[in-house]
């Protein structure tokens, strides 16, 4: 097996594997079609309001969790096969407070040193361009970032436009 370039190839095992994966894929594409009465993306849309994503992704983690703790899943170097792992693990990255406090002098420099008048215009570019659904933003952002607007001062500014998503937790 080691001298053929694909020792799997046209194996009854990998086509039937294939073929399950299509009809999951199908059942998923026709119950988003459906949800959206012949829109898959209205579907798409129901299914994010609904939380169906996220749940079918926490029924998923769990189902995969509960295989490892019983064992009926093997994880290499997790729940089989450890002998060997003697090393004691990498040192974790600790940052000091003095680079914190760099950090912010730093950033609070730039905040002090920036037009004020440049980064409120720019923010209302930013706003401005939103509002606009066929307009591209990132010329405007581009602007905001060059008048040192920060990350957070963008974002807030998209949000008064598109306002924020807040994601109901699945249980």
């Amino acid at each position: 097996m080691a001298n053929v370039a694909d020792p799997l190839g046209g194996s009854w095992f990998v086509e039937t594997l294939t073929d399950e994966v299509e009809q999951q894929a199908e059942a998923i594409f026709s119950r988003l079609d459906e949800w959206g009465e012949g829109s898959m993306l209205e579907g798409v849309l129901r299914a994010v309001e609904d939380n169906w994503f996220q749940a079918e992704i926490a029924d998923s983690a769990y189902q995969f969790q509960r295989k490892v703790a019983t064992g009926r899943r093997v994880v290499v170097g997790v729940n089989a096969f450890t002998d060997g792992n003697d090393e004691a693990p990498p040192p974790t990255l600790q940052i000091g407070p003095e680079v914190d406090e760099a950090q912010r002098k730093r950033l609070a420099a730039v905040h002090h040193a920036r037009s004020e008048a440049q980064v409120q215009a720019a923010l209302s570019a930013v706003s401005a361009t939103a509002a606009e659904p066929a307009a591209n933003l990132v010329p405007p952002v581009l602007d905001a970032v060059r008048a040192y607007a920060t990350v957070g001062e963008i974002v807030a500014a998209l949000a008064s436009v598109f306002g924020r998503w807040a994601e109901n937790p699945v249980v």
